[in-house]
């Protein structure tokens, strides 16, 4: 037989039974018929197959016979056609594994693990391997020799029906991956208009093809329960989208009224002919309602993925509404109800790129606001913080933001005319109504001028910040214009305060000793360790630029404990050294002073040089007595306890009280070097008046200091003169440069060397 007289390769050939009568037949070639692929090299075979298969109807539909003489006139016919259910594929065609190479082609490349695939050989001894038929998931293997009519129909039959159930499987798997889909992408939206055209797109891929619809939500208020019947378009696609934002009841929809009417009666899905509604609330019941047009040949989803996707849906639904009270408490004050910080900055950065021009930025502080929170308690001092809120709302013109930026500190923002600080401060004057308190506060501000700032938001209320700590520093109740001298001063003390950290630990910190000498006799007593820090360059950073740096940075107290330290350790080498008497004066900041547990630490420095506590002399300012001062007699006594000595520095110059010096038990007074320098010289005696008559101030610290059982010792001796006139109103010890400036240690023991430490009553 010639190759034309057989069925060609890709025709399809539609086989009915010869008993169906017409109607039955007709109806047959109407349905979609199931599709058969056919492999083999034998025209014989088609010929065969088709006629033991012909009339077969399965499942209500005939079958359609497509036909391959290769492997290569399989691959095209499979590559154009996915609605392929069963192959019957024959093992061997123009090369022994032919069928098997197919057999990879069909699941590896095309990933078709639907179609359902028969191999038929006739030659037995090419039977594929028990692992090729599993691992390939081959439905049927059998001879050609087996295949008679009513065996090779059971067999087509099993695998159309195996094609089906996979099939079905596989359309409940893609919809179960756009419900998952779905619900991923809605978590993942924050803002409800975004939110809501999401669903609307996922509901209409939900429900294939050509779907539209539109959502709604309660009119007037976003979720206003108060109203259920008033519904608002407010997403909308296709043909739907001419009635976005607009009340459903005024669109001419009178299926979609009465179905969406239902679905929130019911607070269920609905479906119908043609349509679906979907019903989406959280678990405080605000609700959105979903309308979607299917069409009449649309299939319409199982009611389980429906119910799924609607449950991941108004989860989502409530996480979108939790982000938008989110966002607003983000960008809120919630005490004060005015912007806060994140809200006043972005605010500041959108009139930096619209354009500064005269705008202003001001930062209001209350002062000592931290201390009316101690003594009235936070409630009241909420109240406060209401309080001037509204006062600085009231007056302020409508075009300055007011913001609260800190917790006592408010932020504006506005023209440089609208911005007046004379009046601000004015403010003020009044006191304030705190529940039953009026309390009287005052406040300072800070201020930049936007066309003086650069950089962003952030930078403008950083600079405003500048001023206003300028403004405290001068006085507090007042305010301060921010100028480029005080960033730049700012910034060295931040590279002071890192470049002192980066000293501590690289050990580039040491100390300078200066010599305490006895008046009467011109002996060494002791020395004053004094901290220095030098650059890498050999320089030094002046001790009055860094140390305010480290008790501002929070570096005074590792600095020093390693101060004590290093101290402690020397002054043991200098007793074993040098016989006599020698003590070591150190310095011991407020902020080290009031450390909890300070007097310990200075036990075991003691007990790890085994140096003589009565050798050790701590020297504290007249400010540590500004602290609770049952606290600091409690640090004093257990220090004396330990037998150290304990001197007051720079006496004169602070909170000097007859009262506390009679209390603090402590063993000498330091006059400072103000009191000191201009003693003796010539422009400070005139007429009849002496160089005793000079001498007020410190012998008037002597003889207190006498009066209390103290010594007194003269800082900043200069020259002859002036220990002359500190002798003689018996100031005992005197320490400057008229005998030595501050020196290294090596330096420190050869001046001692050279001098001796019983030295003479000159300069050494």
């Amino acid at each position: 037989m010639r190759r034309s007289q057989v069925p060609q390769a890709n025709e399809v050939v539609n086989v009915f039974d010869d008993t169906l009568d017409s109607a039955e037949r007709e109806d047959a070639a109407r349905s979609r018929p199931w599709q058969v692929l056919i492999v083999d090299d034998e025209a014989d075979v088609h010929r065969a197959t088709a006629f033991a298969l012909e009339g077969l109807l399965v499942q209500g539909h005939g079958l359609a016979f497509l036909h391959a003489y290769s492997e290569r006139e399989a691959r095209a016919i499979l590559e154009g056609n996915e609605d392929i259910a069963v192959v019957l594929l024959d093992v061997v065609m123009e090369a022994e594994d032919s069928g098997l190479r197919l057999v990879r082609f069909v699941r590896d490349d095309l990933r078709r693990q639907a179609v359902r695939i028969v191999l038929h050989t006739g030659q037995p001894g090419y039977a594929p391997e028990m692992e090729v038929i599993r691992d390939y998931d081959i439905n049927d293997y059998r001879t050609k020799s087996e295949l008679t009519r009513s065996r090779l129909a059971v067999t087509v039959i099993a695998a159309i029906r195996s094609f089906e159930q996979i099939r079905a499987v596989e359309s409940g798997r893609r919809n179960l991956e756009k419900v998952v889909t779905g619900a991923a992408d809605l978590f993942a939206r924050r803002g409800m208009a975004n939110f809501r055209d999401a669903v609307l797109t996922h509901s209409c891929r939900l429900f294939g093809d050509g779907a539209e619809g539109f959502v709604c939500a309660p009119h007037h208020a976003e979720f206003d329960r108060e109203r259920p019947a008033g519904l608002e378009v407010v997403a909308a696609t296709g043909s739907f989208r001419r009635f976005l934002g607009h009340p459903l009841r005024a669109a001419n929809l009178p299926l979609a009224m009465a179905a969406l009417q239902e679905t929130q009666a019911a607070r269920s899905n609905c479906h119908g002919p043609g349509f679906a509604t979907l019903y989406l609330r959280d678990t405080s019941n605000a609700f959105v309602v979903v309308f979607i047009r299917t069409g009449a040949a649309q299939a319409t989803p199982d009611t389980r993925l429906i119910d799924l996707f609607c449950a991941n849906a108004s989860v989502a639904f409530e996480n979108v509404r939790l982000f938008e009270r989110l966002r607003t408490h983000a960008y809120t004050d919630q005490l004060t109800g005015l912007h806060n910080r994140t809200r006043f900055v972005s605010l500041v950065d959108e009139r930096i790129v619209a354009g500064p021009d005269s705008w202003v930025v001001g930062i209001i502080d209350i002062d000592q606001f931290s201390e009316i929170n101690d003594a009235f308690g936070h409630a009241y001092g909420d109240l406060l913080l209401k309080a001037v809120a509204r006062r600085l709302g009231r007056s302020l013109r409508s075009d300055v933001v007011l913001a609260r930026v800190a917790g006592d500190s408010f932020g504006l923002l506005g023209p440089q005319d609208a911005i007046d600080p004379e009046d601000l401060l004015g403010l003020f004057g009044t006191p304030h109504k705190s529940g039953p308190y009026l309390l009287q506060v005052s406040a300072s501000i800070g201020l930049v001028r936007l066309s003086e700032t650069h950089g962003s938001g952030l930078d403008a209320v950083k600079d405003a910040s500048i001023g206003l700590d300028r403004a405290k520093g001068r006085r507090q109740g007042s305010y301060c214009y921010f100028t480029h001298a005080m960033e730049a001063e700012t910034k060295e003390r931040v590279k002071l305060a890192l470049g002192l950290r980066r000293s501590l630990r690289t050990k580039r910190l040491q100390l300078f000793y200066q010599p305490q000498i006895e008046l009467a006799t011109g002996r060494v007593v002791g020395a004053e360790a004094l901290l220095r820090w030098r650059n890498r360059d050999g320089t030094f950073v002046p001790p009055h630029k860094f140390i305010p740096v480290a008790e501002s940075s929070g570096l005074i107290r590792p600095i020093g404990a390693w101060v004590l330290r290093t101290a402690a350790r020397q002054l043991q080498a200098w007793c074993n050294r040098w016989s006599g008497e020698f003590r070591m004066a150190v310095n011991v900041s407020v902020d080290q002073f009031r450390m909890p547990g300070f007097s310990d630490s200075v036990r075991g420095v003691i007990e790890e040089f085994n140096v003589d506590p009565r050798r050790l002399e701590l020297e504290i300012t007249e400010s540590i007595v500004l602290d609770e001062m049952e606290i600091v007699l409690s640090t004093l006594r257990q220090l004396k306890d330990l037998g150290v000595t304990i001197a007051i520095d720079d006496f004169g110059t602070g909170y000097s009280s007859l009262g506390y010096l009679q209390r603090l038990h402590v063993d000498r007074l330091k006059i400072d070097r103000s009191f000191v320098k201009g003693l003796g010289e010539s422009g400070w005696t005139s007429g009849d008046r002496t160089e005793r008559e000079f001498s007020g101030i410190p012998e008037m610290i002597v003889k207190l200091g006498h009066s209390l059982d103290l010594k007194v010792v003269a800082e900043g001796v200069e020259t002859e003169a002036q220990a002359r006139l500190l002798r003689s109103v018996g100031c005992e010890e005197a320490q400057g440069y008229l005998y030595c400036r501050p020196v290294a240690a090596d330096d420190f023991e050869r001046w001692v060397d050279r001098r001796g430490l019983s030295g003479s009553s000159g300069t050494g």
